[in-house]
């Protein structure tokens, strides 16, 4: 897979970022919502459709990120290149 990823001209740790961000939005919108259970679960006495709402906001922002993430690689390479010195 990373061999694919950089023979398409992506930088793997943009890839791998993506796909996590894509992962948790899958994991917070039904009908799977895994999380949404789980918080569910965890806050007695709620219903769900309150546990929906409180993740709408997160939700938009990490649709947000992915959106830049992907128009704007640099934005996830800048910490680790002035890690390595680059």
């Amino acid at each position: 897979f990373p061999l694919l990823v950089t023979t398409l001209g992506f930088h793997p740790l943009v890839v791998g970022i993506l796909m996590v961000l894509q992962a948790e939005c899958a994991l917070i919108t039904p009908p799977v919502g895994l999380n949404l259970y789980i918080i569910h679960g965890i806050a007695k006495g709620t219903d769900m459709m309150t546990v929906i709402k409180g993740a709408i906001p997160f939700f938009v922002l990490m649709l947000v990120m992915i959106v830049l993430v992907t128009y704007l690689p640099e934005m996830v390479l800048l910490l680790p290149g002035m890690m390595i010195g680059r």
